[in-house]
């Protein structure tokens, strides 16, 4: 039982540690980690939209009006989701009608 917890917990580590992402998209990843520890429904969700990996940093309810930040491989800004405004559109598209989810990297 024991080893069981050890392997659990180990596996719980690497779980939320870096992946195979570039550096900046790993590093933006563990300052938002950190920021939204305690929010709930903050989320990390990577995105294929308008031919491009792009990630989704949703600041959950610690926030009120938050909003979704999406980036792209490059860490460069792509749009902002709602917030106060309810914003959906990016770059001329209904985000959520056009993003294909691909993976959830994260979620408080």
């Amino acid at each position: 039982m024991k080893n069981l917890s050890l392997l659990m917990m180990v596996f719980f580590c690497f779980s939320c540690g870096d992946r195979d992402l570039p550096n900046c998209i790993n590093d933006l990843n563990r300052e938002f980690r950190n920021d939204n520890r305690t929010c709930d429904n903050a989320s990390i969700i990577s995105y294929d939209f308008q031919s491009e990996r792009v990630y989704a940093y949703a600041d959950g309810t610690c926030i009120s009006d938050g909003g979704v930040r999406i980036v792209n491989a490059d860490c460069e800004d792509v749009c902002f989701l709602g917030g106060i405004g309810g914003f959906t559109d990016c770059n001329g598209d209904e985000f959520f009608d056009t993003a294909v989810e691909v993976e959830v990297i994260w979620e408080q």
